[in-house]
């Protein structure tokens, strides 16, 4: 067989297996600014279920942990608005940006910034004097055909620290949530 033959079928094979790659969500190289979220892991409105209830859900031997594509799909370019399982008034906008920034609001006044990624199919913080990683987790139990979706950090056993509530593309931490100085 010709060597030049012999390439260009070898080209051809690579540029194949790169774009289906990219298509199932493997490969950043064909990234779109406007990343598609998938339904999968998209958190509906929990408003009209207790904050209080929400536990009795927690299942942890059958919620499912959920993987990297599904995180990048639910925080690429997006504001999550989560509830603390502690704090149960403590509403928080995280802004999640494409180049890796982190915007946390966790309060009224308060602004945290810092970098996030992705390692080993967990959602890794680098907040200046603190470093931590949190999983992903839905639960295995259905509320109104619709799975809760929470964060937990690494740690046996598997205790929620968040519950989403809602995704919006963009930054949309309300302005009125921001500190004066900024």
């Amino acid at each position: 067989m010709d060597f030049g033959i012999m390439k260009r079928i070898l080209i051809g094979t690579a540029l194949l297996a790169t774009t289906f790659l990219a298509a199932c969500g493997y490969s950043d190289f064909f990234a779109s600014d406007d990343y598609p979220a998938s339904s999968t892991v998209e958190p509906a409105s929990f408003s009209h279920i207790p904050h209080a209830e929400k536990v009795l859900f927690i299942d942890p031997e059958a919620d499912h942990q959920l993987g990297e594509r599904d995180l990048l799909r639910l925080l690429y370019g997006r504001t999550l608005v989560s509830r603390s399982v502690d704090e149960t008034s403590a509403v928080q906008y995280s802004y999640f940006s494409r180049d890796g920034l982190l915007a946390i609001n966790p309060r009224p006044g308060r602004l945290v910034l810092g970098q996030w990624r992705i390692e080993d199919s967990k959602l890794c913080y680098d907040l200046s004097d603190d470093e931590f990683c949190s999983s992903l987790y839905r639960t295995a139990a259905k509320i109104d055909r619709t799975h809760l979706l929470y964060f937990a950090r690494d740690e046996s056993p598997i205790r929620p620290t968040v519950f989403l509530e809602d995704t919006q593309v963009g930054d949309t931490i309300p302005v009125e949530r921001l500190p004066q100085t900024l």
